[in-house]
């Protein structure tokens, strides 16, 4: 029989085998966090090598992934917030005015992390769960990441449209200091939408309530 790279695994070969589409986990939330601990493990590896050329390589994989990481989480909270907006406006909760357009339905068509930072920050002021603003370490260290690469392509492809090298000069980064800071990115990003979701709770249950009281008084 042929080997396949995409082969099903024995009973035996669980501790090496992966699965896609795990029902057990969120798939929005499988890529999050996969992106994210993909930059975790390469920055491990690549610490521990000698090869410093084969090290060199591994820096554009980390900054794709941490990159697509943040984009996606992003994404992610733009959308749960916008779920948040739609409760807390249906319940007269809105006190920062209102939103004059949804975005999640657009998110594909952007890549910039600018834009869904800003997006991101503007929802959360509009439902205004929290007294305090959006952190300006984790904005700064967002806006970095964006700054190095605006369109999502420039770790992907070592060329531009215009066949220009997208890192034409030599810059060296500590990586390990990268990896700290993404902890700080990641457990900032993942407080935010564990706050979302709580609001969320919150209101499906003031919603709940609500319904069910009416129909106690047409009954």
């Amino acid at each position: 029989m042929k080997k396949k790279l995409f082969q099903k695994p024995s009973m035996q070969q669980i501790k090496e085998s992966s699965t896609l589409g795990n029902k057990l986990i969120d798939a929005k939330y499988a890529y999050i966090n996969g992106y994210y601990e993909a930059g975790n493990h390469l920055i491990k590896t690549a610490i521990d090598m000698t090869n410093s050329t084969d090290k060199d390589s591994l820096i554009y994989p980390i900054c794709f992934n941490y990159r697509h990481y943040i984009e996606l989480h992003l994404k992610s909270l733009i959308e749960e917030a916008e779920v948040l907006y739609e409760k807390m406006e249906q319940l007269g909760y809105l006190q920062n005015g209102t939103l004059s357009e949804k975005i999640s339905n657009s998110l594909d068509s952007t890549h910039n992390l600018y834009e869904l930072l800003d997006s991101l920050k503007n929802i959360l002021f509009v439902i205004d769960i929290s007294n305090e603003k959006f952190p300006k370490n984790i904005e700064k260290y967002i806006q970095q990441m964006h700054d190095t690469d605006t369109n999502g392509q420039k770790y992907r492809y070592h060329k531009n449209k215009s066949g220009g090298l997208h890192f034409p000069n030599e810059k060296s980064y500590n990586i390990e200091n990268m990896s700290k800071i993404m902890k700080e990115v990641n457990s900032m990003l993942w407080a935010i939408n564990s706050h979302i979701f709580h609001y969320i709770e919150m209101s499906n249950d003031i919603i709940s309530d609500y319904r069910s009281e009416m129909g106690h008084q047409y009954h």
